[in-house]
């Protein structure tokens, strides 16, 4: 009896400590599941660029440059979490915007996960342009790192090759067009200025809760 006890227990064990890190891995974002491909790694369906923007496809790779523009994709989302691998040339200088609405200027509203390892603007990968910032970058240029911005309500969190580098929680009452919108929004990838060179593959997105908008 006492043998058939701890054998039970033991299952028990088992199968609660294994549905305890399925579901911490599924708040994180981290499991496999429900993931969507944003990038066919051909062409741009499902983009829209602007300003006729010097944007290109080459081996599964999106790759901007030239004049400033921008790559908005057509589906918008609210909470999520979204990956990308990125590689900037030195000197370069991207961002990702999320919340965004398309436009034929620099992205107006929303945020940008800024893409920066050794240009000249003091503000690195993974800050949250002109809201909260990190000086130092942890990703290098030439070579492919990946980025993960998770959004959940009002809490926006940035990670470069599984390193968090912001953690934000907006305040109640923000009306500043940067910031994180209820009702959601574009990506958008930047093509900054025509010294910067960046590239983009493996693009994909998990809604949370359902939370995919048309």
């Amino acid at each position: 009896m006492r043998k058939f006890m701890t054998l039970t227990a033991a299952l028990v064990l088992t199968v609660t400590v294994g549905l305890t890190v399925h579901s911490t891995a599924a708040e994180r974002g981290d499991d496999d599941e429900g993931w969507i491909s944003l990038f066919n790694g051909k062409d741009f369906t499902g983009w829209r660029i602007s300003e006729n923007g010097d944007w290109k496809v080459e081996d599964g790779v999106m790759i901007g440059g030239g004049k400033r523009s921008h790559v908005f994709s057509e589906k918008k989302f609210r909470d999520f979490d979204f990956k990308a691998e990125v590689m900037l040339k030195p000197g370069s200088n991207s961002g990702i915007y999320f919340h965004s609405d398309y436009v034929e200027t620099w992205p107006v509203v929303g945020l940008e996960m800024q893409l920066n390892n050794t240009h000249g603007d003091p503000r690195k990968t993974g800050s949250l342009w002109g809201v909260t910032h990190a000086f130092e970058s942890a990703a290098k240029d030439n070579e492919w790192f990946e980025v993960h911005i998770k959004t959940r309500g009002n809490h926006v969190q940035t990670f470069v090759n599984g390193k968090m580098i912001i953690d934000y929680i907006q305040p109640a009452g923000v009306t500043d067009e940067r910031r994180v919108r209820k009702e959601g929004g574009s990506f958008a990838l930047q093509a900054h200025d025509p010294k910067s060179v960046m590239m983009f593959r493996n693009i994909r997105v998990k809604p949370i809760k359902g939370e995919k908008k048309k």
